[in-house]
């Protein structure tokens, strides 16, 4: 079968159906486009696409992408190859590393086996012996990384944790360092392409099924690679957040991977024209800009502007990446507010312990967007270097050049330069990242710090209320003593058998009452010279209150 794009490589046609590429402005066909990108079995998809039309292939056989390739991206179309299990397609990813020049390190990185953490192993069904065991058969020779052996890091037990130098395993393996690591990013720009790793979080909604080994609890943690090319195609890369499932997902594991797969998802949306109304209606905020048709007399969209484009909104997320800090369901702020009005009903050594991992976790935030933060700025650079090098006059470009060496060549710059669209969109992502993630994980770190010293004041004070309700019980144990210590004397002297002195009982008590009433005297006086009359004051202190309340109902 033919495309119908002249640059578009001939599908052979012994293929099944399924692995030719299908029209998705297409509505009665749309449905079924769309269980194909929602299914878990789909292990990747390409999309050709300009204002005017649309196209997509799911699971194309190998000797498709060798002739896709070999024919060349059309002219006029950008294109979007989205892998989902990335371990499991290496020789594609092979592929696409030799037709656009990877080095054979990042080329290995993206091929890096998935590290699996002892919590999260748990949850799946399938022996991880087993289902290694066949891959390493399987794909040993491509896991060849520059000089290395195979990589090793299955055999590593998942509680290893890496040395300070981060050993050999560890480079080979890109997740063996995102494990630990959840802000580390990537940035590298070759001949013809510009690509960019990064970990994206996603929130859970029931955080007490996720394994809590990682800094965040309440988060996935999913490492995802971003490639834009010079011929105007954008690789998505991520990876699989439970490898070892072989389609049997738990109810739970399922709404993880929706939540993964959300933006591709609406992206993918609004690459059709067929849902544009629907989505419209139902999501105007997930429609994005990337089929608008020229003004009258403008030229077609460049597909490098177009594939800047669907670079930035597979990078964005921006609505997942704020759930995070602000989580609907408990957010920090609410959180910290719960803490302040736990702490002055009753301040524990506890608040403080639970204060301390929010600001870990407030600072792992912290680090990640920074991380983001520095993408964008390698990206915005980049471009900006690229214009200015263009902008130069031909004769200063050769002058500055001979100058340093002698060559008639052009000055050229790595990587691949964004569409003015998508400078313009990162640099409002920076500005967002500063004023709604930034800053206001900085205004919680500052709460928690805060709370952190009010914690250990109301402490110290409640402990100095209870020493003086102890010196106070204290106090009034040694009056009553003092005041029966006389008394104590005066029975003891009448229980004396005194040779012709004898004693009656009311004498007795008439003498008990005015040797109580001496020392009760001796003990006011002393009182009040001393001015610790604490039992006076607190019942002048009972009185005042009582008639201060009635004042104020009259």
């Amino acid at each position: 079968m033919d495309s119908p794009h002249p640059k578009i490589a001939k599908i052979p046609s012994q293929m099944d159906d399924s692995f030719r590429f299908r029209d998705m402005d297409n509505l009665p066909k749309f449905g079924e486009i769309l269980q194909n990108v929602q299914s878990h079995a789909t292990r990747h998809f390409i999309v050709d696409f300009n204002a005017g039309k649309a196209r997509v292939a799911f699971d194309l056989p190998e000797d498709a992408f060798t002739s896709i390739f070999k024919a060349g991206a059309p002219s006029n179309m950008a294109r979007w190859i989205n892998i989902w299990h990335p371990y499991r397609q290496r020789p594609l990813l092979n592929l696409i590393s030799q037709r656009y020049g990877f080095s054979p390190r990042l080329s290995a990185l993206m091929s890096s086996d998935p590290r699996i953490s002892r919590k999260r192993s748990k949850m799946m069904r399938q022996p991880p012996q087993d289902y290694f065991a066949k891959q390493q058969r399987e794909t040993v020779n491509a896991r060849d990384l520059e000089k290395g052996d195979a990589l090793s890091e299955l055999s590593a037990t998942p509680d290893q944790t890496p040395s300070p130098g981060l050993s050999n395993a560890n480079l080979k393996n890109i997740y063996s360092l995102v494990e630990d690591i959840w802000h580390y990013t990537s940035v590298d720009m070759g001949k013809g392409y510009t690509c960019i790793g990064y970990n994206t979080l996603y929130g859970t909604k029931h955080p007490e099924q996720v394994c809590t080994d990682g800094p965040l609890p309440h988060c996935t943690r999913i490492w995802t690679w971003l490639i834009l090319c010079d011929d105007g195609s954008v690789i998505s890369v991520s990876e699989d957040p439970f490898p070892l499932v072989d389609g049997q997902f738990t109810p739970f594991q399922k709404r993880v991977i929706e939540d993964v797969r959300r933006n591709v998802f609406n992206i993918f949306c609004s690459l059709s024209k067929a849902k544009e109304a629907s989505m419209l209606v139902n999501k105007p905020m997930a429609l994005l800009p990337l089929r608008i048709p020229p003004s009258n007399g403008a030229e077609p969209a460049n597909p490098v502007h177009l594939a800047g484009l669907l670079f930035y909104y597979l990078f964005e997320s921006w609505q997942n990446g704020y759930n995070i800090v602000t989580r609907r369901e408990n957010g920090y702020r609410d959180e910290i507010a719960l803490i302040r009005q736990q702490m002055f009903e009753k301040p524990t050594l506890a608040h403080i312990d639970r204060l301390d991992t929010i600001g870990n976790e407030l600072k792992v935030l912290k680090r990640h967007y920074t991380g983001y933060k520095r993408i964008i700025e390698r990206l915005v650079e980049m471009q900006d270097d690229t214009q200015r090098i263009h902008n130069l006059p031909r004769s200063e470009s050769h002058d500055s050049v001979n100058t340093i060496r002698p060559q008639p060549v052009q000055p050229q710059t790595p990587g691949v330069a964004l569409g003015s669209a998508a400078k313009i969109r990162f640099r409002r992502l920076q500005d967002l990242i500063d004023l709604y993630a930034l800053d206001e994980l900085e205004e919680y770190i500052q709460q928690k710090e805060s709370l952190v010293g009010m914690s250990f004041n109301l402490i110290a004070l409640s402990e100095n209320l209870c020493m003086e309700r102890l010196t106070r019980v204290g106090l009034l144990i040694t009056k009553v003593t003092i005041l029966f210590m006389p008394v104590s004397f005066m029975t003891s002297y009448f229980g004396l058998q005194l040779k012709g002195t004898e004693y009656s009982v009311g004498e007795y008590w008439i003498a008990f009452a005015v040797i109580l009433v001496c020392s009760w005297l001796v003990l006011l006086l002393f009182g009040v010279l001393s001015g610790s009359m604490e039992t006076f004051g607190y019942v002048k202190r009972k009185f005042a209150g009582r008639g201060k309340k009635e004042v104020d109902m009259v």
